[in-house]
């Protein structure tokens, strides 16, 4: 159901893959290799996709915010958060529609949306309270289709949507494949992290969700980047980079011009100052020798 065409790629500012960009450090608090699907908080597992898809990302825009479960201090190196939620009390950023913000294309890096993912809850439910809902299935579609698109229109490099297929009123929820659809766009990748089981032992008539599905986009494509190559690479770079800008800052002890790009241990700019100063010691010892 897509109300409108999606924004095509060159409408927006779209890193392309060949620009290099500056690549953040490692996260020292992810250590152990991540799993594809693994026993992962919200806060841990944002950490780590961050970690592995997105360390050009630097400015990072979450659509909806809510408690703040993403996010745990210290923050992963060199991001710099941007929160939002429709609630104008909220201690947040912004207070904008998750679903249609009014700001600019491409105004962020990076869009982190977890929309709500359950319809119909009742006035009195917790997770009405704490997540908010929509009447209907029809109507959680509509709204997550709507979030998907708004959130890949403010991204610069990419998105990073949690989301949850569940069973309700009979029916098999795919909000994962709502979100598929309304791209349009092949994955980076997908992965999953699940909870221990909850509740009683009644048997249900379909498997209770025991979990969330976490998608990532990025505009450049779906192939893999080797983040920590491209960060040694960089690294290197800029070093060899500060060698050259100290070897230029170099000055010729005769005649005091830049020296340049000559050997590390010359004092002087050519030929002709280094004989002069082979000439002033030569006549510095033999009066030293005098005396």
């Amino acid at each position: 159901m897509i109300a409108a065409p999606l924004v095509q790629l060159d409408q927006v500012a779209v890193l392309p893959r060949q620009q290099q960009r500056l690549i953040r450090e490692p996260d020292p608090l992810v250590i152990e290799a991540t799993l594809r699907i693994g026993p992962y908080r919200p806060a841990e597992a944002t950490r780590r996709y961050l970690h592995l898809a997105f360390r050009d990302a630097y400015d990072v825009l979450d659509l909806t915010y809510a408690r703040g479960g993403f996010w745990r201090d210290p923050l992963p190196p060199g991001i710099v958060l941007t929160t939002n939620n429709v609630d104008p009390d909220a201690p947040t950023d912004l207070h904008v529609d998750f679903t249609a913000t009014g700001l600019p294309d491409a105004s962020f890096d990076l869009v982190v949306l977890d929309p709500p993912h359950l319809a119909s809850l009742g006035p009195r439910s917790l997770m009405r309270r704490r997540f908010g809902t929509v009447r209907g299935a029809g109507g959680l579609e509509r709204l997550i289709r709507a979030g998907i698109r708004e959130a890949w229109r403010l991204a610069r490099i990419g998105v990073l949507v949690k989301l949850a297929d569940h069973s309700q009123s009979y029916k098999f929820l795919m909000l994962t494949s709502w979100a598929e659809d309304e791209l349009g766009v092949r994955l980076y990748w997908r992965a999953q992290t699940y909870r221990p089981p909850f509740g009683g032992t009644r048997q249900s008539l379909a498997p209770r969700s025991n979990g969330a599905d976490w998608l990532i986009w990025r505009r450049d494509g779906h192939a893999l980047i080797d983040f920590d190559r491209r960060y040694e690479r960089q690294k290197a770079l800029r070093l060899a980079r500060q060698n050259r800008a100290q070897k230029l800052a170099r000055r010729c002890a005769i005649c005091n011009a830049p020296i340049g790009d000559r050997r590390s241990d010359s004092a002087t700019c050519s030929s002709s100052c280094r004989q002069r100063a082979y000439r002033r010691r030569l006549t510095l010892t033999r009066e030293s020798e005098a005396s």
